[in-house]
């Protein structure tokens, strides 16, 4: 089970309540079901801080939802766009989810 690392929590569970953007969640935090390696470097979560900007979801959203979301990811949460496309597809999910629910 996928797990928040701060409360061990299941990781999509601050995503279930997101019906609409005003109930949206302002972060997003969870450990990979699998570490992905990019440039020699491991990554092994997802720390997103802040929800998007309007600019920032306007101009990543032109091009469609997982290709915004991977964009965004990259983005706030610091990881390149060639390691996130190694991402378990579950985990890819989740993220989508979360980028989504702004929308």
């Amino acid at each position: 089970m996928d797990t928040n690392n701060e409360a061990d929590v299941p990781a999509d569970a601050a995503l279930a309540a997101a019906a609409a953007p005003q109930d949206a969640p302002d972060t997003l935090s969870f450990t990979f079901r699998k570490p992905v390696e990019h440039a020699g470097k491991t990554y092994a979560a997802i720390s997103v801080d802040r929800a998007p900007m309007w600019g920032e979801m306007k101009g990543a959203y032109k091009s469609g939802s997982i290709e915004a979301s991977t964009w965004l990811a990259s983005t706030l949460g610091g990881i390149p766009i060639p390691a996130l496309n190694k991402l378990d597809a579950r985990d890819g999910a989740l993220i989508d989810k979360f980028f989504s629910s702004f929308t």
